[in-house]
């Protein structure tokens, strides 16, 4: 199964590229000194932001199987046992 709409490919991606952005800053704070409290807040947002991304595409996938009917249940269970 691939991203057939694209405005969900293109929403996905967008997605990827804040979380990419916010990994960059960790970096950066890190190369500054940054107290590790911070440091460890941002690190919390990029693991919450990566866990929707991936509740996002598992619903992708669901409403791509439902719309082909149940095609691809068993793609569908592996995606959701890889997101759980």
């Amino acid at each position: 199964m691939k991203l057939a709409d694209s405005s969900d490919r293109k929403a996905l991606y967008n997605r990827l590229c804040r979380i990419e952005g916010q990994l960059r800053g960790i970096r950066a704070m890190i190369d500054d000194g940054e107290d590790c409290a911070k440091v460890a807040m941002q690190l919390s947002a990029v693991r919450s932001a990566v866990n929707q991304t991936l509740g996002a595409f598992a619903l992708c996938a669901i409403e791509q199987s439902r719309e082909s009917g149940g095609k691809h249940d068993a793609e569908i269970s592996k995606v959701i046992k890889t997101v759980l």
